[in-house]
């Protein structure tokens, strides 16, 4: 498991959200995933690593998904960036 870091004010959550698949996990059974649309740090269930093609699969979704959040939010053309819809 990857070591995060909170801020020292703040209570550590007892549960948080898995970015893939939504369930609500312990801090115990996640691991650290990539970021998201808004810059903060995903957090996934150690589940997901037992199948690395599926995970594979997943992230690449994921990840496109939050690069059209990340876009649209920051009102950026997908245009310029060779992106056609």
């Amino acid at each position: 498991m990857s070591v995060i870091k909170f801020p020292y004010n703040k209570p550590k959550p007892e549960r948080i959200i898995c970015a893939l698949c939504g369930r609500p996990i312990t801090l115990a059974d996640a691991t650290i995933g990539p970021l998201n649309a808004k810059g903060e740090v995903t957090l996934l269930c150690n589940g997901h690593l037992w199948d690395g093609l599926k995970l594979i699969n997943d992230l690449a979704d994921y990840l496109a998904e939050e690069r059209l959040k990340f876009f649209s939010t920051n009102n950026y053309s997908l245009r310029q960036f060779g992106i056609s819809l």
